[in-house]
């Protein structure tokens, strides 16, 4: 029988009726919140002729709420630096700022996290490293660097929290990670695709066996 992996169990064992009355409340209590507190949120509302009372199911929030593009946040930070109008909390309350790698040159998307923001976002990864099978007494590594953008704090923090043994090994070459998996003999990696088949081809070259070498008995794949 597959074992069962709970991080939140009462919210992951919901009947399906539950979780979407559950969704509601709290899609319900955004929409409220972002229309309040967020400049751009209000803007597009007005726009939209709509405000939170309007929206009274699902099928409003679908049918009625406009969209928020990647060009509607470029547009709001540039003209309104550096966090733009949609912020929706005092710039007092800001922990933690990151930019996405997915967006190149100077109109890089900003993103403004208080600790409630991070801890969701931690949150939401260690329910994805739970459900994989990772457990405290794991060996972990995280190949992503600590930058400006969010992945090696995210990631490191994350499996940190859920107790994990972290090794931050992302500043180092490809050789130095597998040196650094054998010696500790690390139990757990996270890891892209194309990054898991240097790791590999590395691996033959130094003569490394995957089996009989190395303890790594969990991937997950980004």
């Amino acid at each position: 029988m597959t074992e069962k992996r709970y991080y939140n169990r009462e919210i992951e064992t919901m009947s399906r009726e539950d979780f979407l009355e559950y969704q509601w409340q709290q899609l319900q209590r955004q929409v409220r919140y972002t229309y309040e507190n967020s400049g751009l949120c209000q803007r597009q509302f007005k726009a939209a002729k709509i405000t939170p009372d309007d929206i009274k199911t699902m099928e409003d929030f679908t049918n009625k709420v406009p969209f928020t593009t990647k060009e509607d946040l470029l547009a709001d930070q540039e003209e309104n630096p550096p966090y733009g109008t949609r912020l929706a909390v005092p710039e007092g309350e800001i922990f933690a700022t990151y930019l996405t790698s997915g967006t190149s040159g100077k109109g890089q998307e900003v993103h403004a996290g208080t600790r409630e923001d991070w801890g969701a976002y931690f949150n939401s990864m260690i329910m994805m490293y739970t459900w994989s099978g990772w457990k405290k007494d794991d060996r972990v590594m995280n190949p992503i660097p600590y930058s400006v953008t969010p992945g090696g704090f995210g990631h490191t923090m994350s499996m940190n929290r859920l107790g994990c043994d972290t090794f931050n090994l992302g500043t180092y070459d490809t050789k130095t990670k597998l040196e650094y998996i054998e010696r500790f003999k690390l139990t757990a990696i996270f890891v892209t695709p194309a990054y898991l088949e240097t790791l590999t081809a590395e691996a033959d070259d130094m003569g490394l066996d995957l089996v009989r070498d190395l303890a790594v008995r969990k991937i997950l794949i980004a």
